[in-house]
Order: C-alpha cells, then structure tokens, then sequence
C-alpha cells in the first residue's frame, strides 16, 4: 500500500534526499505536524518509521545501481 495524503510529500523528499541527512524536525514541517506527532502518525499511516523507510529506500537504490550499472560497491556506498 502507498502512503498518501500528507505522507506523500514526505517519502517524495526521502526519496530525492537519499545521500544525505534528513531531520524528523524537517520531515515533521512537510508534513504540518509537530515532530512527537509526526512520528506516530507517519507510522500509524505507512507502516514503518521514517528511518526505516529511507534506509529501505538507500538498500533498494544502492542494489539498483549494483545490479544495473558499472559502479564499484565503494562509489554506491560513498554516495
């Protein structure tokens, strides 16, 4: 199941920011809640917290780029 409503913008901006820090506080801003809410309800609606959902999200994309392209397990894991 996809998370939609206001969780959308949220896993769309994990998505775009994989290589580097994301905050709860930022993430909470997205999503127009206050950060304690924004953890319960973001896994209330999606099922998992926002630290396992980018870590999936990095795993995917760094086994993408293994499997589909030339790049060294060093450059996938520097990026």
């Amino acid at each position: 199941s996809s998370p939609s409503g206001r969780f959308a913008p949220v896993i769309a901006h994990l998505r775009a920011n994989l290589s580097r820090k994301v905050t709860r506080g930022e993430l909470a801003r997205i999503a127009a809640l206050h950060p304690t809410a924004f953890d319960r309800a973001f896994v209330r609606a999606v099922g998992q917290t926002p630290l396992r959902v980018l870590t999936e999200m990095r795993l995917s994309e760094a086994r993408r780029r293994l499997e589909s392209t030339g790049d060294t397990l060093e450059s996938i894991a520097s990026a």
